[in-house]
Formats: structure tokens, sequence, C-alpha cells
């Protein structure tokens, strides 16, 4: 929030410069000036993130008190997900190839910050209130929608713990050409855009529970965990065009459409540990399972596919001085064929026994490869300068 704030003031300072150093030319660029460097600050939202529902509580006279479907059963936490707005910053970079500025190579790279979701429930010492985690037992002999429980009273004491974390980040490298017009004279100009994308998100859902058998230090203890981790990186060529609409020398609108098209390239890993203490504290039993990880499901899992990533962005420019410009504007993007973590988790379980190396029949949970779209939205203000 600091550097929110931190950044506005820079802008709010390079606006109040004396109109003494305002372009009196409607080239406000000087003809020997090649580069141009910019900086923006960023508010932005990624959408939802789809959940199952994560953890619920009960009443005890249910048969399977915590399992969906039984009449006492409350819902915790479920999805969708959602971070809210986040703060991002991008730079950009130009070189004009010829003196009349109607060719030039430019990039940009823009990075967000990592965001994060907690969510956490404490029973009391006594157990109070029950905390279960649902899942659909296919057990021969259950077969149906079922819970384990974290706390229960009078017998555990426990929490339900889990955090949902999200990086994205991406970078483009064009040639621009203006076709109609040029981009420094007034009325309207047409330009066209070619080069290749880049875009990294990464995304992480981690689970900790804990149990204790009651009364607390005279029988065991567990510590259950899942991690779901999605990766998807894309690479790929782009094209788009740029409308220019410039009032005067110094005001002008830009309207800009760009189409990515290539491979992004999918990554899925699972885990899970369960760790069992006896009334000392020391380890009785370790495995490579949660609950929604088993050995059945977890591994890293690598995949491709052709995915698409259009963008829209309107900017507003102001030339506020011979080689200083202001924008503020509206960006829009989205990808399809994305894996979440959120998407990954298959709530189908036959819970294995810790350490269990050779899986017991049905083997659920099984891995299923599921895909969704993502769209980032953002508003944006920033400098540019001209050198």
């Amino acid at each position: 929030m600091a550097k929110r704030w931190i950044f506005l003031a820079l802008i709010a300072a390079t606006l109040s410069l004396p109109g003494s150093v305002r372009a009196q030319e409607s080239d406000n660029e000087g003809p020997d000036s090649r580069w141009q460097f910019g900086a923006e600050y960023m508010v932005f939202w990624l959408n939802q993130a789809t959940f199952p529902i994560l953890a619920t509580t009960g009443r005890l006279g249910d048969p399977i008190p915590g399992a969906l479907g039984q009449p006492g059963t409350r819902v915790l936490a479920r999805g969708p997900l959602d971070h809210n707005e986040g703060s991002a910053g991008r730079v950009s970079l130009l070189y004009w190839i010829d003196p009349d500025r109607t060719i030039d190579i430019e990039g940009n790279f823009f990075g967000a910050e990592q965001q994060s979701q907690f969510f956490s429930a404490v029973s009391s010492s006594a157990g109070s209130p029950l905390l279960a985690r649902p899942f659909f037992d296919t057990q021969p002999a259950v077969n149906s929608e079922s819970a384990v429980p974290r706390s229960f009273p009078g017998l555990l004491a426990g929490s339900i713990n889990f955090t949902y974390m999200t990086r994205l980040m991406g970078a483009e490298a064009n040639g621009r050409y203006d076709i109609q017009g040029w981009g420094w004279q007034n009325g309207f100009s047409f330009s066209m855009t070619s080069g290749m994308r880049f875009l990294k998100l990464d995304e992480k859902y981690v689970s900790y529970d804990n149990t204790v058998q009651l009364p607390a230090g005279t029988a065991s203890s567990f510590n259950f965990s899942d991690n779901f981790t999605t990766y998807n990186t894309f690479v790929g060529g782009q094209v788009g065009g740029r409308i220019r609409f410039r009032w005067d020398s110094d005001l002008f609108v830009d309207l800009e459409s760009k189409l990515a098209v290539g491979p992004n390239f999918q990554r899925v890993r699972i885990s899970g540990v369960t760790n069992q203490y006896n009334a000392a504290g020391g380890l009785v039993a370790t495995g490579n399972q949660g609950l929604y990880a088993q050995p059945t499901n977890v591994g890293t899992y690598d995949n491709s596919e052709l995915a698409f990533l259009p963008e829209l962005a309107v900017n507003f420019n102001w030339d506020i001085a011979e080689c200083l410009r202001f924008k503020v504007g509206y960006t829009y993007f989205s990808m399809n064929r994305v894996v979440r973590p959120g998407d990954q988790i298959n709530q189908v379980v036959n819970i294995q026994a810790i350490g269990q190396t050779n899986p017991i029949p049905p083997l659920d949970p099984q891995f299923y490869r599921r895909e969704s779209v993502i769209w980032f939205q953002a508003i944006n203000v920033g400098l540019e300068f001209t050198f």
C-alpha cells in the first residue's frame, strides 16, 4: 500500500511542473530523440479461482457429522476464492528506427505482487466445535459422502488451515509500423504490431491440519498437509493494431488490440504429508499423503496446450513537457487452457493407511487435468520519458 502512494505522489509532483516547460510544438519530441522509457503503476483484478468445499462443521447427532448432505452440515470454506485487487508495475522501452518515427521496436515487462489468502478454523481444547474435511469415500462398504474430523467434542481437538497464493508476470517484444498517418501528427493514425508474448502464472494451495486425541498428552496427535501447485508458462507470437487520435500537440488517446497464440506449458504438482506422533511427541509414522493428496495421485504432471491470449487497452495521454508524457488507462487480457490448483483437487478419495507403499483399491483419488480461463484487468497510471 505504501508503494502505491509513493508512486502516485511522484506523478502528482510531475504534473505540477510550471507551464513554462510545456511543449509548444506539434512534435513534442525533438528530432534527435529516438528512445522512450515508461514506468506505470497498476491496480489489477484477477478472476476468482474455483475450489470445492474444503471445510465443514456439523451436528453430532448426524450419521456422519460434517459430511455433505447431512441435515446439520454447514460449509465453512469453499470456492470460488478471490484475492480482491492487487498492485503491479510495468516498465517499457521503445526505440524509433527511422527519424520520422513510423517504425519502432518496443518491449515491456510487468510483475504483480504475490497475493495470498488464508483460512483458519480452530477448535477449543475440548474439541468444540466439530471441524471436518468433506470427501466422497469410495471404500466399497461406504461409497457415499463422508467427512474426516479434525476436531470432535470430547474426542479430538484440532484445526483446519489453508493458504492460497498467486504470482503473475509477463513480458512482450514487438515491432510497430505506422500504416496510416503519423502518431505525432494531429488527427487519426493507425499502426500494426507484431512480436512475441510471454506470460507466467504460478499458484499454490497448501493445507495444514492438526488433530490431537483427547485428553491431550495421553494419546496420539497428527499433522496432515496437502499441496496442489500449478504452473502456466505461455510463449507465443502476437499481432495487433493501434488507433490513435490526437486532438492537439498535447492530448491524444490510444486504442489497442492484440492477439497472441502459442503453447501454454502446464505443470501440476501434487504432494501430501501425514505425520503421527505418540503422547511424548515422538514420530510414530509418516506417509506421503494428506487427504486429497494420496499415493494414487501425488506426482508431477506436465502438459502443453495451444492457448489464445487476446488483449484490449485504452490509454489517455498528455504531453506535459517536451520530453515527458503522463498516461492513464485500462488494460484487459484473458487466456484459456490454464490449470489452477482448485480445479485439480479430486474429492473422490479412498484414504490409504499411513505409509502405505502399495495403494489398496479402489485407487482414488485419480488425477484428472482440468483447465479453465483466466482474465486480468487493470487501471494503469504512469509516465513516459523521451530522450
